[in-house]
Formats: C-alpha cells, structure tokens, sequence
C-alpha cells in the first residue's frame, strides 16, 4: 500500500511486520532470499541476506550486482510514482533506461562519454582560454620586443655618443694641430714677405731719404717766402693806408683850390 512512512507498513494491532523478496543470482540453485523486518514502534528495519543478518549498504551492494534498481523508474514504476516518470524528460528517460538495461553498464559507458565529451569541452574552452592568453602573450611580447629594440637603439645611440664624446677632445686636438700647421706655414710666408720688403726697402730708402731732404729744404724754404711775403703783406699794407691818406689830402686840397677860384672871379 501507500504511506509516507516505513512503520505505516505494519499491519495494525502488530507490533512487527516483514517483507521478503527471492532474487535470482547467475546460479539458478542458489537464489537470493532479501529478508525486511519492520518494527512499527520506532520505525527501525533489520535486514537479513538467506537468512544471515545483515546491513543495509550490503544488500544495495548485492542488488546493484544483480542489476536491481529500485529507485530507477524504468525497472520499477510503483504507483505513487507515474506522475514523476511522465515528468522525465527524454534524456533522464534515456539515461534511466540504459541504466536498466545490461547491469547499467550501458548507462556507465554513456556516463562515460559524457564526461568525456564534458572534458572536452572544458578542454576546448581551455584550449580556447589559453590561445586567447597566448594572442594577448604574442601581443605583449611584440610590444616588449619593440621596447627591446628601442632600448637596444637607445643603447647604441648613447655608446656611440660615448664614443663622440671620447673623440671629441681628440678631433680638437687634430683640428687644432691643423690650425697651427696652417698658422705656421701663414707665419713662414709671412716672414719671407717680410725679409723681402725689407730688402726692397733698403733699395728705395737712399732715394726717398734725399727726396726727404729736399722735401725739408722746400718746406724750409717755403715757411721763409711765406715769412717774406707777410712781411711784404704788412708794408703793402701801411703803404696803402697812407697813400689813401695822401690821396685824401690832395683832394681837400683841389676842393680848397676850386672854393678859392669861385671866389677871386
């Protein structure tokens, strides 16, 4: 019957109650007697295996190995439970019924390749994960390598600039060293220039000390002319002045002399 339960089992006014079921095993003389006894008081079971005592994780071993299974609704559909198998969808139906068929070893295989093809996918997704990780990686390194190469450059830029630098007083020194070769072949032309005016100096200097010399005497004779000429200036001068004295004179005087005349006429 039906009940929510196991001491409701127990035929009332008992105080105990039993079920035994007979399962047959791969050797048909010796069959499998699954003994239950019901106390209605506390609701506790005892089992028994062909009468010996026993509990209860050993006898679901010794069905599951005889391929009973109680809880599978496609082996064993009790009445209260026809609604929940019309509820199974076709997958647990499938799963259900490969477990009732073949000791559930078909049902082990399926679970089998399930998990196998669950590892796949998560193999894929990690597959997936870590190709995605190594694009980024790829992507990274790509940026580190330019980073490399610029740094590298960097690197070469300032040894080289190092090497300049080292250069630097060096190439002074051969453009200095330049210069005074320059200078000093100048300073060597220079000289010889020099040695030859002197020489064409000596030669004019005899003419242009007697045109100095004359040029003196002129310049001597000149400053004494000039000195007569202001002298001469000066005479011509007073001379002047008193001829004009003289001429002013002689007019008064013809005035004078024309004044008398008018009057003796």
């Amino acid at each position: 019957g039906r009940a929510d339960k196991v001491a409701e089992f127990v035929k009332r006014g008992e105080e105990s109650g039993y079920s035994e079921i007979t399962l047959a095993t791969k050797d048909p003389e010796r069959p499998m007697l699954v003994k239950r006894e019901i106390r209605r008081k506390d609701g506790s079971s005892s089992w028994k295996l062909n009468g010996a005592p026993m509990n209860l994780e050993r006898i679901k071993t010794e069905m599951k190995n005889l391929g009973v299974q109680l809880d599978n609704l496609c082996q064993f559909l009790p009445q209260d439970r026809v609604v929940e198998f019309a509820k199974m969808s076709p997958e647990a139906l499938l799963q259900e019924t490969e477990k009732a068929i073949g000791n559930a070893e078909l049902y082990d295989m399926h679970k089998s390749l399930m998990e196998k093809k669950d590892s796949i996918a998560d193999l894929e997704r990690e597959v997936a994960s870590k190709t995605a990780r190594v694009e980024k990686l790829k992507k990274e390194n790509e940026g580190l390598e330019r980073d490399v190469e610029r740094f590298q450059e960097r690197e070469k830029l300032q040894q080289e600039a190092t090497e300049m630098k080292m250069k630097l007083p060096w190439l002074e020194f051969e453009k200095a060293k330049a210069k005074w070769y320059a200078a000093k072949e100048e300073l060597k032309v220079c000289k010889e220039l020099i040695v030859a005016k002197e020489a064409e100096l000596v030669k004019w200097k005899e003419p242009l000390d007697k045109r100095n010399k004359e040029l003196t005497a002129s310049l001597t004779e000149e400053k004494a002319t000039r000195a007569t000429m202001r002298t001469a200036d000066g005479t011509r001068v007073k001379l002047d002045t008193k001829l004009n004295e003289v001429a002013g004179e002689a007019d008064q005087l013809v005035a004078e002399l024309e004044q008398a005349r008018n009057r003796a006429r």
